[in-house]
């Protein structure tokens, strides 16, 4: 295991850029804009800072988990991992897509890179 000694402080790098994108989107993103000239009870917040805020809040906190249950060695069931073939299904894409996403974008650029050295 020598060399993934490291490979949980991935996640913690990727936790900490969707909590700044978190805090970003929740302090100048999301802002209460008045949609009948002034009454405060139809307020509504903008749209696409919200689901920013709350994809970026769901990944801090996946990943912040992830990092910890990696380096504890525990939760592969939690993905829906198959212990013998090692497959993981499709709703663990799904639901844990801010994890899945950059694992396979990292592992594309990376196989790319150990073929161009060939």
């Amino acid at each position: 295991m020598g060399a993934v000694h490291g490979v949980y402080l991935k996640y913690v790098g990727l936790s900490a850029i969707s909590y700044a994108c978190y805090a970003y989107a929740t302090t100048y993103g999301i802002r209460l804009t008045s949609t009948n000239g002034g009454d405060v009870e139809h307020l509504s917040p903008s749209l696409l800072p919200f689901i920013v805020a709350a994809i970026s809040g769901y990944s801090a906190i996946l990943n912040a988990s992830i990092a910890g249950l990696f380096k504890l060695e525990r939760g592969m069931t939690l993905i829906g991992k198959d212990r013998t073939s090692g497959k993981i299904p499709w709703w663990s894409y799904l639901l844990f897509f801010p994890f899945h996403l950059p694992n396979v974008v990292f592992t594309y650029i990376h196989t790319e890179v150990v073929k161009t050295q060939r």
